[in-house]
């Protein structure tokens, strides 16, 4: 059994001891057979978040050092330095994985500092012998040679590392080339590092190391998106945005599939968070009839059909995978986590239909009535279920619809004052009485 789920097995313990469901010695028993929580990890996070910026810390002063006297130093001095600062660096990394894997602040900090070291030894290098290139290529050889370090040491902190240095390339590239050799090049380099991310997600799921690697993982990959979607033909970049968010928060309800979510804090939950967030920013975008006729179908440079075929497939897929998990959603009863994940499905259908001249102002209404649903269903489950955090996010939605009304439509600042205190009065007396129906029940 995961560490959560025993944590939350002996929270319950005193309670059904009190409810008579279970007497004390067989209470006790289940103590025994799934033995001590493991350590808050808090603390032994705190301890590898230092030993990572130690490790940079080091790696910096070092490369400082070394560049002090570097001019005065013969060429062969200089290639000894670089690679005993890697040898060094491999040796303090194996000892550290060997003898202090038990130590976060010690391996993972390991891990970086030889992740440091190999980007300085490429550097000296290049340096010394007079090697031309650009970031673009230095990124490209620094991803290539430290790709092993995450599966050999098995080091959150270096894959985390790796996924950086991915989309920095691709977002400092100089893109010259077609879009979509840089976008195959990233999708490889990424896919290199995506079996240790789904195993990180299948083998230590409940790990805050596992969480941090896929919020880095899921802003990098937002961070593609938006270097690459704007370059792609007639507006196709926004099936495949809202497909990837929507894709995005499935996963993410599927990766927490039978845990109680309100149980499990939101940011243990990095992809439905980003899923959701993104969509709830393209509803609040296209509430806007002036973004369907302006925003929606414009596209980048590229006109080339292989482009155009790859896009549209990627973004059926990414919708279809979406839509097909909303569908069970609402079979399931579980009305605003499905309304969010048919988004994809709603904002393509009027993205399609808006080719056609003088729709707008009617996509603006259907978008605004679904964001809408998707707020006041997702507040209503909040209320029913107790989670403060669902009601507010619901409302949140809500009142940022409503808003955008008042800055799109020609109302007065007495009118639109008036509404906004009623929205801000609403949404303190909804939170006071959550809070006051949370003491009541646990009182």
């Amino acid at each position: 059994m995961s560490t959560g789920r025993i944590r939350w097995l002996y929270d319950e313990l005193p309670g059904l001891v009190r409810s008579g469901v279970l007497d004390a010695p067989a209470a006790e028993s289940l103590r025994r057979h799934y033995g001590p929580v493991p350590e808050t990890t808090a603390r032994r996070m705190l301890g590898a978040l230092f030993g990572v910026l130690g490790a940079l810390l080091v790696g910096a002063g070092i490369v400082l050092l070394l560049g002090h006297n570097w001019d005065e130093l013969s060429r062969t001095a200089r290639a000894g330095l670089s690679f005993g600062l890697l040898l060094s660096a491999q040796g303090l990394a194996g000892w550290a994985f060997w003898r202090r894997r038990d130590v976060l602040a010690w391996y993972e900090g390991a891990s970086v500092f030889l992740g440091m070291a190999i980007a300085a030894t490429i550097a000296l290098i290049a340096q010394t012998y007079q090697i031309g290139g650009d970031l673009e290529s230095f990124l490209l050889t620094w991803t290539v040679l430290l790709l092993p370090v995450p599966y050999l040491l098995r080091s959150r902190a270096a894959a985390a590392l790796y996924w950086i240095c991915v989309t920095w390339r691709l977002a400092g590239g100089s893109w010259y080339g077609p879009v979509d050799e840089q976008a195959g090049i990233y999708l490889l380099l990424v896919g290199l590092i995506a079996p240790f991310t789904v195993w990180l997600c299948l083998a230590h799921r409940d790990e805050v190391r596992t969480a941090l690697i896929l919020w880095t993982a899921s802003i990098c990959l937002v961070i593609a998106g938006f270097n690459v979607l704007p370059r792609i033909t007639i507006g196709l970049w926004l099936p495949i945005s809202v497909g990837f968010f929507g894709s995005l928060y499935v996963l993410g309800l599927l990766r927490h599939h039978g845990d109680d979510l309100a149980r499990v804090a939101l940011w243990r939950r990095p992809l439905q968070a980003i899923g959701a967030s993104g969509l709830a920013v393209i509803l609040v975008v296209f509430s806007f009839a002036e973004v369907w006729r302006e925003a929606a179908h414009e596209g980048g440079g590229e006109d080339r059909i292989i482009v155009f075929v790859t896009a549209g497939v990627v973004g059926l897929v990414l919708i279809a995978l979406s839509s097909l998990r909303g569908m069970t959603l609402w079979r399931e009863g579980q009305r605003h986590r499905a309304l969010l994940a048919l988004a994809p499905l709603l904002v393509t259908g009027a993205w399609a239909v808006g080719f056609y001249p003088g729709t707008s102002g009617w996509l603006m209404l259907v978008v605004n009535g679904f964001g809408l649903a998707v707020g006041l269903s997702a507040a209503y489950a909040g209320f029913r279920g107790g989670s403060l955090g669902t009601a507010n996010c619901g409302l949140l939605l809500v009142i940022t619809l409503v808003a955008a009304r008042f800055f799109d439509e020609d109302w007065s600042f007495v009118v639109r004052g008036v509404a906004f205190i009623l929205l801000g009065a609403a949404f303190l007396v909804t939170n006071l009485w959550m809070l006051k129906r949370r003491k009541e029940v646990h009182a």
